[in-house]
């Protein structure tokens, strides 16, 4: 495992002291703690401001996870490319999601632990639906998805029992929207339904 932020002496302690005090004064708290299991996808949502990734990392932090998080390419490219890194990113080529899931199951296999963190609306825009990657490399992986939510209407953190990936991606799905049924995004008009997200076809000429 490469050095992050989550696992550095002396620095990891402290950032973990000021995520604390940072949450405390925003009014954030803890709802549910995440399952104790080695290896999972963890799914974050909804997705739909930029302050939901400093809440998220502040979170990791005082729950003392590992998370390996991946992002669009164009965020590790200079200057900010090594911020990220260290801050537990990986970048992905989006054109390329075979590849994407292929290697996921790979570092699952090769790793004792990992929490694989991935934001499944791909964007903090509206969308009709959910990627299916996270699900694949959960079922090819053979790990369970643990559902991670921040609602902003509570100002809580939450997160699901383990679910196996089944095969049966319609029903599994059907078992994610009712997760995220009562949650509240930031800008809760960007938080699009959780269901499959339907491939556009190419137009005809």
């Amino acid at each position: 495992m490469k050095t992050t932020i989550f696992k550095t002496p002396l620095i990891t302690p402290f950032f973990r002291l000021i995520s604390r005090l940072g949450l405390w004064l925003t009014g954030w708290k803890p709802a549910g703690y995440p399952p104790k299991i080695d290896k999972y996808v963890l799914i974050v949502a909804p997705h739909t401001s930029n302050w939901d990734f400093p809440v998220g990392v502040a979170f990791a932090f005082i729950y003392k996870m590992t998370p390996i998080w991946m992002g669009k390419d164009a965020l590790f490219k200079f200057p900010h490319g090594p911020l990220f890194r260290y801050l537990s990113g990986v970048a992905i080529d989006r054109s390329q999601s075979r590849n994407v899931v292929a290697s996921s199951i790979r570092a699952f296999e090769e790793r004792q632990a990992l929490c694989l963190t991935i934001t499944p609306e791909g964007t903090r825009s509206f969308t009709e639906g959910w990627k299916t990657g996270f699900y694949h490399i959960a079922e090819g992986a053979k790990v369970p998805v643990i559902l991670a939510c921040m609602d902003h209407k509570t100002k809580t953190v939450n997160f699901s029992d383990p679910i196996e990936a089944t095969g049966d991606i319609d029903t599994d799905f059907q078992k994610f929207s009712e997760f995220y049924a009562p949650v509240e995004g930031r800008r809760n008009d960007k938080f699009g339904p959780v269901k499959i997200r339907e491939k556009k076809l190419p137009q005809s000429q």
